[in-house]
């Protein structure tokens, strides 16, 4: 371990517990509330949502490529 502390602090070794006071005091930050955004994500899928993303029936094309990367990396 480094001597000032893990040199990943988010790659923890013990439990921890994040505070965030100084974001919301620097930055005024406020976070919504779990229940709150969680019902309005609830209402506009059950009342809102209309179907995949547009661009979306090119999803094999996206897949293509993709595979098509990773056997071009593999040569790398």
């Amino acid at each position: 371990m480094h001597p000032d502390g893990d040199v990943f602090p988010n790659n923890t070794r013990c439990k921890t517990i994040f505070n965030i006071d100084k974001i919301k005091a620097e930055l005024g930050y406020n976070p919504t509330l779990l229940a709150k955004w969680l019902q309005a994500t609830l209402n506009w899928f059950f009342r809102g949502y209309e179907g995949d993303s547009i661009g979306y029936e090119r999803r094999q094309e996206e897949l293509r490529i993709i595979e098509e990367l990773k056997t071009e990396m593999e040569h790398v």
